[in-house]
């Protein structure tokens, strides 16, 4: 298997450009890395030696678990081929705005080597602040 520094995950379904968020992937993540968009368009061309498309596994009708589902293949292929020293999952329409993700990514670990995942999770799309009630009752009934 061979070591890069980040594994990058963009999902891509039906409608997304990824080209801006490709694009921004390619100038600002460090060359040791590799690149995998998960196809769920069957248009998403390859545009690099470190980029791997996957066609997205077939998930169930509705929301449970369908990204999920859909994105395993790639994290299962990255794993099969690849060392990461992290992982980073991105939207389709996000970018990258500058260098030293992997550098800050790498001193949040360091600070706290308990953490396995760093995210704005807590910041709705809004501004706000996220309501996890939702999920939170969700989870609880379909695990008992």
């Amino acid at each position: 298997m061979k070591p890069v520094r980040i594994a990058v995950v963009i999902p891509a379904g039906p409608g997304d450009d990824i080209a801006d968020t490709l694009a921004s992937v390619l100038r600002y993540t460090d060359p040791s890395r590799i690149v995998v968009v998960v196809d769920d368009t069957s248009s998403a061309p390859e545009q690099a030696p470190d980029v791997k498309v996957i066609k997205a596994g077939q998930a169930r009708p509705g929301t449970q678990g369908g990204l999920w589902v859909k994105t395993a293949p790639a994290y299962r292929w990255i794993l099969d081929n690849y060392e990461p020293e992290m992982v980073l999952r991105l939207d389709a329409d996000a970018v990258i705005l500058g260098p030293g993700l992997e550098e800050a990514a790498e001193q949040a670990f360091r600070r706290n080597p308990h953490a396995g995942l760093l995210g704005a999770y807590r910041v709705g799309p809004d501004g706000g602040r996220r309501d996890f009630g939702p999920a939170a009752r969700q989870l609880r009934a379909e695990t008992g």
